[in-house]
C-alpha cells in the first residue's frame, strides 16, 4: 500500500542493524539498566504506544510500557483468550473467551487506573488506508508482535510513510532465544522489510507455517523467557522513540 524505506536489498544484506540503545548489532545486543537515554515520567506519561498483537509477547509489552507510565496504549488484536494462552501471557483464568484486547485493557486500567487505553478488536487488515494511517501517525511507537508476516510488511510500510519507530520483537522456537527489530526512519535507519529479506537471503531454513494462513507456527515457551524478551524490547524500544 505504501513503499518501504529506500534501501536496496544489497544493502539490507551487507549492512549492520544496529540497537540504537547499545550500538552493538541486533543479534548480539546488550542492555543494561542504564542503556539508552534519561527519559522523564512526564515524558512518558505523554507518550502513545500502539501494540499490534496481543498474545505472548504484545500482552507482556503493554503491561511493562503501562506499568511504567505510558499515557495511552492502543491494542490490536481479533482473537479471544483460549487456555494455550495462560501459560504464557498475562490474561487469567477470568479472561477464557474474552477478547484479547478487551482482557488486556482491563488488566491495564487495574494496574493503572489513569492509563487510557483503545482496543481495537480486528485485524489490522481490516482497516482502511485511512484509518491505518490515522491510527499510525499518532503513535510516538509501534510495537509488533504478531505472528502474521503479512501484517508485519502492512504495519512496516505505514510506520515508515509516517515516520513512527517501530520495534518487531520475536521468540525463537520453544523460547531458546528471541530477536529485536528496529525500523528508525531517520538517520539511515532500515525498515522492517529491508531488514528481513536481508536475513532471508542468507538463510536456507523456513519458518513452518499454518496451513495456508501465512501465520508462524505457535510453539510452547516458558512465560518467563517470553517476558525476558518483551522487557528487553520495551527497553529498547522506548529509547528509541525518543532518541
Amino acid at each position: 500500500k505504501f513503499p518501504s524505506c529506500d534501501a536496496s536489498l544489497t544493502s539490507a544484506i551487507s549492512g549492520t542493524v544496529k540497537s540504537l540503545a547499545t550500538g552493538l548489532p541486533i543479534s548480539g545486543a546488550l542492555v543494561s539498566a542504564n542503556s539508552g537515554p534519561t527519559f522523564t515520567l512526564s515524558a512518558l506519561s505523554d507518550a502513545s504506544v500502539l501494540v499490534v498483537g496481543a498474545g505472548s509477547v504484545g500482552s507482556y509489552m503493554a503491561e511493562v510500557l503501562a506499568r511504567h507510565g505510558v499515557g495511552r496504549l492502543t491494542l490490536v488484536d481479533a482473537d479471544i483468550v483460549e487456555p494455550p494462552n495462560l501459560s504464557r501471557t498475562t490474561y487469567r483464568w477470568a479472561d477464557l473467551g474474552t477478547p484479547k484486547v478487551a482482557a488486556l485493557a482491563q488488566l491495564l486500567r487495574e494496574l493503572r487506573p489513569d492509563v487510557k487505553v483503545d482496543e481495537v478488536a480486528t485485524t489490522l487488515e481490516a482497516l482502511t488506508n485511512d484509518e491505518l494511517t490515522a491510527l499510525i501517525a499518532s503513535q510516538d511507537l509501534i510495537i509488533g508482535a504478531t505472528d502474521d508476516v503479512r501484517t508485519h510488511a502492512l504495519l512496516n510500510s505505514f510506520a515508515w510513510h509516517e515516520g513512527v519507530p517501530a520495534v518487531y520483537p520475536a521468540i525463537y522456537r520453544a523460547g531458546r532465544a528471541g530477536e529485536i527489530t528496529i525500523a528508525v526512519p531517520r538517520d539511515g535507519g532500515i525498515c522492517w522489510r529491508c531488514t528481513i529479506l536481508g536475513a532471508a537471503a542468507t538463510n536456507t531454513g523456513e519458518m513452518p507455517h499454518d496451513y495456508g494462513t501465512g501465520r508462524n507456527v505457535a510453539v510452547s515457551a516458558l512465560g518467563a523467557d517470553i517476558w525476558a524478551i518483551a522487557s528487553i524490547a520495551a527497553k529498547i524500544g522506548w529509547n528509541t522513540s525518543v532518541s
